[in-house]
């Protein structure tokens, strides 16, 4: 029991966003600012988004080990966002921060106040505007080059936000968006390593939105599992009370 609820630790987390090696290049790279600011363009550009003030996210999860799940996504400016998977039989597992406090709560483990680096994690994801400052949510993040995620061409980014880790982001040369993410150790091992793909975009009102995301999660002790989630329904600027982010009581 200890153990399925560190897992589905690991899968509440990983679905809160993402491997490859990067090939060794000598070209010449274009400035950093160029590709972040194509990203932006490409996810519905600076203005639209941020005329944006919440967002709400529904989909469906399936996974070879743990089955199928309802999801939902719920995000508020500035800062304030909770995620919740539904699995048949186990409950709500959440994972949310209300401005000030990182908290998770599921069947298994309860309540939990986050701290350290975890906290920062979730205060760094939840920030509604990220996408628009993404060298202030991610200190030090640089191009270190080039790769391919399928067939297709990227920009590799990456910066570490916390001791520790590695975050990546690889940006499609064809349409600036981010197609991969990558949260790894430091120090190269796989145990730990979260990749997220992203692909079937789709523009909903003001923003473009990927409606499939595929999780390869490796656990701490080295075992793998992938999950997907399929987006179904896709709001923005719906009244979102501040009790939806609350910490739940112990």
């Amino acid at each position: 029991m200890e153990r399925t609820a560190r897992l589905l630790s690991l899968v509440a987390t990983a679905l809160g966003v993402a491997a490859i090696s990067l090939n060794a290049v000598d070209e010449t790279l274009p400035p950093l600012k160029t590709i972040l600011d194509r990203y932006v363009e490409a996810s519905g550009g600076r203005q639209a988004l941020e005329s944006l003030k919440s967002l709400t996210l529904k989909g469906e999860v399936s996974s070879p080990m743990f089955g199928a799940a309802k999801w939902q996504l719920m995000a508020k400016a500035p800062n304030k966002r909770v995620m919740i998977t539904t699995m048949e039989g186990m409950g709500d597992m959440k994972e949310g921060f209300d401005g000030k406090v990182a908290w998770s709560s599921s069947p298994f483990t309860g309540v939990v106040v986050k701290e350290g680096a975890e906290a920062e994690k979730a205060a760094r994801e939840a920030d509604f505007y990220r996408d628009l400052h993404m060298e202030k949510a991610y200190p030090g993040l640089h191009l270190v080059g080039t790769d391919k995620v399928g067939d297709e061409p990227v920009w590799v980014a990456e910066a570490k936000p916390v001791a520790g880790t590695i975050e990546r982001f690889f940006f499609s040369q064809k349409s600036g968006h981010i197609i991969q993410h990558e949260s790894a150790p430091a120090d190269g091992s796989e145990g730990g390593r979260t990749v997220a793909r992203f692909s079937d975009f789709r523009t909903v009102g003001k923003q473009v939105v990927p409606h499939q995301i595929d999780l390869q999660i490796t656990t701490p002790d080295g075992n793998s599992f992938t999950i997907q989630i399929k987006i179904t329904e896709v709001k923005h600027n719906v009244p979102l009370d501040d009790s939806l982010f609350a910490k739940p009581a112990a």
